[in-house]
């Protein structure tokens, strides 16, 4: 079994494209191809190349299980968002 481990330095999300370079940066860390990340999180690698393009217009659910994937959680940029000072959970 192969474990990551992945440290994530605290950032604001402002925007989708922002989101999207997250991860694309996680996968490509990772070494994966766009249609590996598509085949663990039960997408498609079409829809992976508009989540890290920024396309606006993705399904929610399946934005968060692409992110739990690569090991990334929404609450914790939304608890960064609204309070900055407040440093990110430890994994």
């Amino acid at each position: 079994m192969i474990v990551y481990t992945i440290t994530v330095q605290p950032m604001r999300i402002k925007t989708v494209e922002m989101l999207g370079e997250l991860v694309r940066d996680q996968r490509k860390r990772r070494g994966w191809s766009q249609t590996r990340l598509a085949e663990q999180a039960g997408v498609s690698r079409l829809w992976i190349g508009h989540f890290e393009r920024g396309k606006e217009s993705l399904e929610l659910g399946l934005v968060l299980k692409t992110l739990r994937v690569l090991d990334l959680h929404l609450e914790a940029f939304l608890r960064q968002q609204s309070d900055p000072e407040r440093p990110f959970p430890k994994p």
